[in-house]
């Protein structure tokens, strides 16, 4: 007889038997995923190890972060206040340049960054201080023997804390949008370099992963004006997330640096370079940075 619409062909038969066949090979080679049938215990120890893993690595985290940021905030509160009592007394900037450093020694120690000395040695002398950048944190790895003088953008006068400090310290504060601020921030460091200071600058004038940006010239012209050394730095994090770059908040930026558990920098000294061209000094600059960058 002729199958009915409803009867299976014998063609259709071998395909039901093939596609049952498939099935239960399915439910063998990955059981508990593809079908019902119980996980292996193998699966489950794999499972459970990460799971575990997983777990306590954030738990590790979130500890780190609990008794990191109180100690900060007593360390920055503390260096904060005893920058303003010396500035406030009038004394030199020599006593807050060393109470600076022990600040930074402590601070540096709680948060399990290690400064690992590559090349050169701390200038001796007066000198504009000029490094890569890779986050705000930068300026606590410089070295050297006299005072240093901080060049920072307007926006972090208004912070709290830390723009206190920065005022403590008589950091130079410029509008990198305002051609006039620039001018008078060039001539402030001119006048610190004169006093014997060491100004900290930046020429790239923010923060990049890898590599070099462009340079603003302007501090280069000014060390040939006034003869002034440039000593220069290069900073490379052993974890380049450490960067702040991108879209990265500071809050955020922060608790990931509180998060990790340790890590270093690596530091480069370059000796001191003195030419009456300013493009020929950001030109021999830049060349010995890029030969320490990482690219």
């Amino acid at each position: 007889a002729m199958p009915g619409f409803f009867d299976a062909s014998p063609g259709q038969d071998r395909r039901s038997q093939s596609c049952i066949a498939h099935r239960e090979t399915r439910r063998q080679v990955a059981p508990g995923f593809f079908g019902s049938a119980a996980p292996s215990p193998a699966y489950l120890a794999g499972f459970n190890f990460l799971s575990k893993k997983l777990v306590n690595q954030a738990k590790t985290q979130s500890m780190r972060i609990i008794y990191r940021l109180p100690l900060m905030l007593l360390i920055l509160l503390n260096l904060v206040l005893g920058l303003l009592i010396f500035k406030a007394l009038g004394l030199p900037m020599s006593w807050r340049h060393r109470f600076l450093n022990a600040g930074k020694a402590v601070f540096l120690g709680m948060m399990g960054i290690k400064i690992r000395l590559r090349e050169g040695s701390a200038p001796r002398e007066a000198a504009i201080l000029m490094a890569n950048h890779r986050s705000y944190i930068d300026v606590l790895f410089f070295r050297s023997s006299t005072p240093q003088i901080y060049l920072s953008k307007i926006e972090v006068k208004s912070w709290p804390i830390i723009g206190w400090g920065a005022q403590a310290l008589d950091v130079v504060f410029v509008d990198r949008s305002s051609k006039e601020s620039r001018s008078a921030s060039r001539a402030a460091l001119s006048d610190r370099v004169q006093r014997g200071l060491s100004p900290v600058v930046f020429p790239e004038g923010t923060t990049t992963e890898r590599g070099l940006l462009e340079f603003s010239p302007g501090m280069f012209y000014t060390a040939a004006e006034l003869n002034a050394p440039i000593v220069p730095f290069v900073m490379e994090y052993s974890d380049p997330k450490m960067a702040w770059v991108h879209d990265d908040t500071f809050v955020s930026h922060l608790l990931k640096m509180l998060s990790r558990p340790a890590w270093s920098v690596e530091l480069y000294i370059g000796t001191p370079l003195r030419s009456n061209d300013g493009a020929a000094l950001a030109e021999t600059v830049r060349a010995w940075m890029l030969e320490r960058v990482n690219n």
